[in-house]
């Protein structure tokens, strides 16, 4: 969990509960629920949002700073998944679709008015999953995926029967819109019956024709991550099967791909793989790679060509976390691996502690 100002508020979700403290060194919580299923913070930590069994339809809305209930929204059947929009002006959720007595079972709530603003039928979210509206990160615009479309919407009125703009492409699985300096947007095709998959970037100026396209192969479903300032992003790409025989989950592939198309390439693939993570620096042009069979190697690249300006060795780990202000690096090893934790300087490209 994330922070009011000046605090380093952080949660603990047990099966006892839910715990908030106000800092890491503090003994006792500042507040505790009972029979929390899910909490979830807003990005800037002025907002929690949690659901309880005790109100298994509800999203409970609570103030971050004074942990004081501000909302509690109904949603007619029992709570599937929820979020908040970047800014926190929308909560999401998802419902137990019922087609007698939930049907629109997809809510945008307002957060600071406590109404619904839409909501539609979702039976699934498919292979796409979570979350099926995207805003870009300052609420510009919001976006949708529908079968063989896109739909775009102004993201300070998410409107549904409303759509400012549409992309029609056939078999469209995936989406992801760019920060606002980037203005655009990205779709990716998977590969089927032999024809390769394709990623294609739209400018949110003209959503008739892509600014450009790569194809591949070797390409079923895909995360796409972009870089802080929508000039490039980084397709991790996965087969549903390897053919290397390597892997027992399918083989990952890393792409990466300016947004206006004047240069792409392949980092990652075949035998050099697996990917364990990728991250982009939230403030500048620079991303980390965590790749290849254990020990993985741990490599920084500039978000100019993809080149690899510097490798930080070889080690047991799989997880890459950059503090939001793009100066700390967390390396960590995760799952089945021992769980160390290294912390980085990224000015000074040295270990801390």
């Amino acid at each position: 969990g994330m922070a009011a100002e000046g605090r380093m508020r952080y949660h603990t979700l047990t099966k006892d509960g839910l715990s908030v403290f106000d800092s890491p060194s503090a003994n006792e919580p500042a507040k505790r629920w009972d029979g929390v299923g899910t909490a979830v913070w807003s990005k800037d930590g002025t907002k929690l949002a949690i659901s309880t069994k005790a109100h298994p339809s509800c999203v409970e809305l609570i103030d971050g700073d004074t942990l004081a209930t501000s909302q509690i929204l109904d949603g007619g059947s029992p709570v599937r998944q929820f979020s908040f929009s970047p800014l926190a002006t929308y909560l999401i959720s998802l419902h137990k679709y019922d087609a007698d007595q939930n049907k629109d079972n997809f809510i945008i709530w307002d957060v600071a008015k406590g109404e619904a603003v839409c909501r539609f039928p979702l039976k699934s979210l498919g292979k796409a999953g979570w979350p099926p509206v995207k805003w870009t990160p300052k609420e510009k615009y919001a976006a949708r995926m529908v079968s063989n479309e896109v739909q775009v919407f102004d993201g300070q009125n998410v409107s549904l029967s409303d759509a400012i703009g549409k992309i029609y492409l056939t078999n469209v699985a995936y989406f992801e819109p760019a920060p606002e300096e980037g203005n655009a947007i990205a779709l990716f095709v998977p590969e089927m019956k032999g024809a390769p998959a394709s990623a294609r970037v739209y400018s949110f100026n003209d959503l008739q024709a892509p600014v450009c396209s790569k194809s591949f192969f070797q390409a079923q479903e895909v995360k796409i991550k972009w870089n802080f300032n929508g000039s490039a992003m980084l397709l991790l790409t996965q087969t549903d099967v390897d053919a290397t025989g390597q892997s027992y989950y399918g083989s990952t592939n890393l792409h990466f791909m300016r947004s206006d198309g004047s240069s792409d390439c392949l980092l990652v693939g075949g035998d050099k793989g697996p990917v364990h993570d990728v991250a982009w620096s939230p403030t500048a042009n620079e991303f980390l790679i965590c790749s290849g069979l254990m020990p993985a190697e741990l490599s920084l690249h500039d978000g100019k060509k993809g080149d690899k300006k510097l490798s930080f060795g070889k080690s047991r780990k799989n997880t890459i976390r950059w503090n939001p202000f793009g100066r700390l690096v967390a390396f960590g090893g995760f799952g089945n691996l021992a769980g160390d934790l290294e912390f980085w300087d990224m000015n000074k490209k040295k270990a801390i502690g």
